[in-house]
């Protein structure tokens, strides 16, 4: 086994195809088929079925996969710090973002690293608190935005930022910033609501339950996007932090107002690796993120966000 066949077998994984895999490795197919049937051979087992729609793996695959990538990181990881001179910060950084938060901070983050370390290439992943979780205990990401982790020795987490939940439906709703509405308001509206593992459904379910209040959830979606739409659509009003539906709001395709429930605030967090060694690349991306959320946090589409990190340096 060697790291030509482990990027061969990631290649095919991300493409599903052998002749797509060899355009992305640079070399010819038939080179690309002989890597992954070394592999096989040398795990003694098939690592992918073959389908009409293209190459999928099996789950021996999967779990073969699962390791190269963190291989393969490990090696650009110390392949960036150890380049003679060290005359430039420069190395791949991989950073876990939650949907309410991506679009804005992507955009932010890429062009302050662009600014000030042009040696950095970004990686951004999009998920949730449990898979940002997952991914850095793994070593998937080097940073990631979460928000109430599950206690993890692995894990070394800094509380950034306090954010109020709001209640969001169409425009006719009249809903107001100023005007902050109870949870029990909701009683008799239809909600939209992601499933009972999402970290907003369990505040409002755990809230819900102590105030003896029913709700009535007519659907349920983790999809951030297919959350807004069936909103748009009149289907039914939804909880979300300001920052999720701040264009809409801007837009006047949405309206909003703050849930005055105490209990109903998350707070976000920068994690990273406990147990592993931070490269250069990786401290300085996290001191541009915490510059990132510093300065939307003082916008007015985090709306009911409270700054908890102290003064933040610009690097």
């Amino acid at each position: 086994m060697d790291f030509r066949q482990l990027k061969a077998l990631l290649a095919i994984a991300d493409t599903g195809s052998m002749t797509k895999a060899a355009e992305m490795l640079n070399i010819v197919q038939p080179a690309v088929s002989r890597q992954l049937k070394l592999l096989e051979d040398d795990v003694g087992a098939m690592l992918f079925e073959r389908h009409r729609m293209g190459m999928q793996l099996t789950p021996d695959g999967e779990i073969l996969a699962a390791y190269a990538r963190r291989v393969l990181q490990e090696l650009e990881r110390a392949r960036s710090e150890i380049r003679p001179g060290h005359q430039a910060i420069q190395g791949k950084v991989s950073v876990g973002l939650l949907p309410s938060t991506a679009e804005r901070l992507a955009c932010t983050l890429v062009s302050r690293c662009a600014e000030k370390y042009p040696g950095i290439r970004l990686q951004f992943l999009v998920g949730y608190a449990g898979h940002m979780q997952s991914w850095l205990e793994q070593g998937e990401t080097d940073l990631a935005l979460l928000y109430y982790p599950h206690p993890s020795a692995l894990l070394h987490l800094t509380p950034v930022l306090e954010e109020q939940l709001w209640v969001v439906a169409t425009p006719e709703a009249a809903l107001q910033s100023d005007q902050p509405v109870p949870l029990r308001a909701l009683s008799d509206k239809p909600l939209i609501l992601p499933a009972p593992t999402h970290g907003i459904r369990n505040l409002v379910d755990h809230l819900a339950a102590a105030s003896q209040l029913s709700l009535n959830i007519i659907a349920e979606t983790n999809a951030l996007d297919i959350q807004k739409a069936l909103v748009r659509a009149g289907h039914g009003w939804t909880i979300l932090p300001p920052i999720a539906f701040y264009e809409e709001m801007r837009q006047k395709t949405l309206c909003g107002a703050p849930l005055s429930d105490a209990g109903l605030q998350r707070t976000l967090g920068i994690g990273q690796s406990a147990v592993r060694r931070t490269p250069p690349a990786v401290a300085c991306v996290r001191q541009l993120l915490m510059e990132s959320l510093f300065q939307l946090a003082g916008e007015e589409n985090w709306g009911s966000s409270h700054w908890i990190a102290g003064p933040v340096a610009s690097s």
